[in-house]
């Protein structure tokens, strides 16, 4: 109904998109990711990697990269009371 999901090839992913891994190449997505920035590299936000939350950097080519998901806008996000997280480059969420 959303088309949220678009495979590697198919889309340019954006700041904000999830990225799906499969890190054991078995076709399956066992990881996730943040795009927080797109440059001649895809840099993500991400947990449970090493024991931390870090930003990595993969070429769009990277064999584990399965696709990304475009997430809606909000609808209530005037109203939305919920506390909101910051990311810095010191690899740090606050």
């Amino acid at each position: 109904e959303y088309d949220l999901y678009h495979t590697k090839n198919t889309y340019q992913p954006t700041v904000g998109d999830l990225v799906f891994f499969d890190n054991d190449l078995n076709g399956v997505s066992d990881h996730v990711g943040i795009v927080v920035e797109v440059d001649n590299k895809l840099h993500t936000i991400e947990g449970n990697a090493g024991n931390g939350v870090y930003e990595k950097k993969y070429e769009f080519s990277n064999e584990s990269i399965l696709g990304y998901a475009k997430l809606p806008e909000n609808p209530n996000k005037d109203n939305n009371k919920h506390k909101t997280y910051s990311y810095t480059k010191s690899n740090k969420i606050t």
